[in-house]
């Protein structure tokens, strides 16, 4: 490969070239002019939140100094919060609108490389936002309101084209929802969260499609009412349940929350905290499909003990555990003679 800036060869494995110094790789190549404004160093204290190696420190040099953490193995940028808007900006100087480069940029649906879940931020280790950056960048950021904006490889550069493409205007660097009333969408997942936490499975029955289909690491597949008798048997078993919610956003189409639930499992086991990323999608007003997302290995431990660690280790052992979860259900919905006319929107 060749450096965008000077043309000179680089050395396999090397982003920054030795004669001008500019950084090449899948974000900056773009640009021709991000240059590292200092040695870098290897952040001892910070890993990466994807692949959890340690973070190198840069000074990015495009017209100002951009401090910013990047990590080698998956090329993710860590921003200082204000810096990216400044960034952003930057690129944009003195460019009008590209409509038609915006409105293709627009209609591209980014490759997604990793899961959609939530990480933590490098700096404190507490779960992140994630939220758009901009409205139509395509761009989904994920935020340390204290310490800053990490983005995944390739998205600083999609969000740069982006930038590019729209022109100077900054993006707002308030929270998405601040100073606007809630979705028709976001406050049905609100409503079903809140009533979640009041033990209301009536209520969040009420939230469903009639074919609503729900899946989650135990139960991966539950259709129309047996989605809504899964929740009537945690909120009835679930007698110290307590559950916290937050991040809720919704456009017409899907949505997302992340939430967390601490209970004692069994009848006299352990207290279990559970974190959980929830994804939905929306057909007349309802939830038609409900997605939760959580690390099945961690919960069989913390659930089962030396027990669950082991199962958690293999595939088998996880299908176990869904099967027997799955009964589970299937008796709690015998044993209470439920059936469709049961349960609202059923």
């Amino acid at each position: 490969m060749k450096c965008v800036s000077c043309g000179a060869n680089l050395s396999p494995g090397v982003d920054v070239c030795r004669h001008c110094n500019t950084l090449n790789d899948t974000d900056f190549r773009l640009l021709g002019q991000a240059r590292v404004g200092s040695a870098a160093s290897v952040s001892e204290e910070t890993a990466c939140p994807r692949c959890h190696k340690p973070l190198i420190f840069l000074n990015i040099q495009m017209g100002e100094t951009y401090p910013v953490h990047r990590c080698k193995g998956c090329l993710g940028t860590f921003f200082p919060s204000s810096d990216l808007n400044r960034l952003a900006n930057n690129v944009a100087q003195g460019k009008g609108m590209d409509r038609e480069r915006l409105a293709q940029l627009c209609s591209e649906t980014p490759r997604e490389i990793w899961p959609i879940t939530y990480i933590p931020c490098p700096s404190c280790q507490q779960m992140m936002l994630r939220e758009m950056f901009g409205e139509t960048s395509g761009v989904v950021c994920d935020r340390c309101n204290e310490h800053g904006v990490w983005l995944d490889g390739g998205e600083l550069g999609r969000l740069l084209s982006w930038a590019r493409a729209r022109g100077f205007e900054s993006p707002s660097e308030s929270s998405p929802g601040e100073g606007k009333s809630l979705s028709h969408n976001e406050q049905l997942i609100t409503r079903f969260y809140q009533a979640f936490q009041n033990k209301d499975h009536r209520s969040m029955a009420a939230c469903y499609h009639p074919q609503v289909v729900f899946g989650d690491p135990a139960f991966p597949r539950l259709e129309g009412w047996r989605a809504s008798a899964m929740w009537m048997m945690l909120c009835e078993r679930g007698k110290d349940l307590e559950l916290q919610f937050r991040n809720v956003r919704a456009s017409e189409i899907e949505g997302e929350a992340f939430w967390e639930a601490w209970y004692t499992f069994g009848k006299s086991g352990p207290v279990v905290h559970n974190q959980i990323y929830a994804l939905f999608n929306f057909r007349d007003g309802l939830i038609v499909e409900h997605r939760d997302r959580f690390d099945m290995k961690k919960w069989m431990a913390a659930a089962l003990g030396f027990k669950g660690k082991l199962l958690g280790l293999l595939p088998p052992g996880r299908r176990f555990v869904q099967k027997q979860a799955l009964r589970g259900l299937e008796n709690f919905i015998a044993a209470r003679k439920l059936k469709a006319s049961d349960f609202p929107n059923g």
